[in-house]
């Protein structure tokens, strides 16, 4: 399997025990358990992120809010940051041990009824393990989720986007689908209005491309306008129609 370059940046929110008290682990700490991140990134090329945990940040959350999965009142705090996804993470202490859980949510998570994306919990000896056993889970998720597999036989497929108003929404379009690690080559074929089409050589299936294409949050599906009329969410080929958002 192959990973391209597209690699989400995740920011962690960690609550963990800490001078008598439950704390929230800052981008400047010098705690041991601060390089684990930094370590898991460099060895795995995900690229991640803490807090900064100014003024305004620790008015807005508590470490209660962590440790209870807010992901609302988390997300609430998190708009400085051009994070993908939200990692929610809390260490207690379990008698000699400690337990750990991490939620992972998208950025745009709005409601605390959200599920998360992805769920991982367990015991260990201290916190180091836990954030190494955490990390090394999240890895493996990340990597099924965007590792493509090629099949060795010569696939064309296309896509196309609605609403391009912009020259430049064309060319972050046709960049990002050129880095996609199932896509060997994309080049632009039709224009129409505010419709683009792009036919696309593929390394794996056209579900590995539907799957990234989800992954990615400035993509949406268009959906249908309602009951009855033309629906954009398949052109005449019955594939999915999709949206580039506006930053």
């Amino acid at each position: 399997p192959v990973w391209g370059t597209q690699r989400p940046l995740t920011l962690f929110w960690v609550a963990m025990p800490g001078d008598g008290d439950t704390m929230i682990l800052g981008d400047s700490s010098a705690l041991a358990e601060r390089k684990l991140f930094s370590d898991f990134s460099d060895a795995r090329g995900i690229p991640v992120l803490l807090p900064i945990l100014d003024l305004d940040e620790l008015m807005g959350i508590n470490p209660n809010d962590i440790k209870g999965m807010f992901a609302d009142i988390v997300a609430s705090v998190s708009g400085r940051y051009q994070a993908d996804f939200l990692a929610l993470v809390a260490i207690d202490a379990a008698g000699s041990q400690v337990r750990y859980r991490l939620n992972l949510y998208t950025k745009a998570t709005i409601d605390s009824l959200t599920p998360p994306l992805f769920s991982y919990n367990g015991t260990a000896e201290n916190s180091t393990q836990a954030i190494e056993a955490m990390m090394a889970a999240l890895g493996e998720y990340y990597f099924t989720k965007y590792a493509i597999a090629d099949t060795g036989t010569q696939q064309g497929a296309s896509v196309t986007f609605v609403n391009i108003q912009k020259m430049a929404q064309l060319v972050e379009v046709e960049k990002y689908l050129k880095q996609l690690s199932a896509i060997k080559n994309a080049t632009l074929t039709h224009i129409q209005g505010h419709t683009v089409t792009f036919s696309l050589d593929l390394f794996g299936s056209e579900t590995d491309l539907q799957r990234l294409l989800s992954l990615e949050p400035r993509i949406s599906v268009v959906a249908p306008l309602s009951a009855g009329e033309f629906s954009p969410v398949s052109n005449q080929t019955g594939k999915p129609v999709y949206e580039w958002r506006l930053p």
